[in-house]
């Protein structure tokens, strides 16, 4: 049986809501570890929409010796 307009509707809010989750967990990780983390890093993560991306970041922080050690493609770097 099909999905109804509103199955898919459902779906792709309950999937925006994880990603905001993971996104929410990810930056309060990184404050939480490195607590002078730029605007600009903060703004780029709330962007990411992938949340294995998501989830490398996580691991990344929850590892991290130096905010060096995070692959945030050069955000936050000047």
């Amino acid at each position: 049986m099909a999905k109804s307009m509103i199955d898919v509707t459902l779906e792709q809010g309950k999937e925006q809501g994880k990603t905001q989750e993971k996104r929410d967990v990810v930056i309060k990780l990184l404050t939480h570890q490195f607590p002078d983390v730029s605007d600009a890093v903060v703004t780029a993560i709330h962007e990411i929409q992938e949340r294995s991306r998501l989830d490398t970041l996580f691991d990344q922080i929850l590892t991290a010796t130096s905010f060096d050690d995070i692959d945030l493609n050069g955000i936050g770097r000047d």
